[in-house]
């Protein structure tokens, strides 16, 4: 089975919905050669930018980036993810990306 990556979910939505990359580019104010290279994973996607392409296509940032299932968001399965989920929330945008990147570099470590 094929690894589900940021990419290979921002293509399977823009699929389902009947969207071209030109079109998400037109929506965003992007350009086409940059929505090229998310959908095809050769370039990466910074969270803020998941953020705007989540809001276009309806689903959430943190299924688009990591894969989570979106029916468990918000639904914290003890103490220690309520209490990060409460941090997270307290956080501005600025802190919630850079802490997305610290987190995403620990995640590549591990493999």
């Amino acid at each position: 089975m094929a690894r589900s990556t940021p990419a290979t979910r921002l293509k399977k939505m823009l699929k389902d919905r009947g969207m071209t990359a030109a079109d998400l580019a037109r929506k965003l104010d992007v350009s086409q050669p940059t929505v090229h290279a998310w959908v095809t994973g050769l370039h990466g996607m910074r969270l803020n930018n998941a953020r705007r392409v989540s809001k276009v296509i309806g689903v959430q940032a943190s299924w688009l980036m990591f894969g989570t299932d979106a029916s468990a968001e918000g639904a914290a399965q003890g103490a220690e993810e309520l209490a990060l989920l409460r941090l997270w929330r307290e956080l501005g945008e600025e802190e919630q990306t850079a802490a997305m990147r610290r987190l995403t570099a620990i995640r590549k470590k591990q493999g």
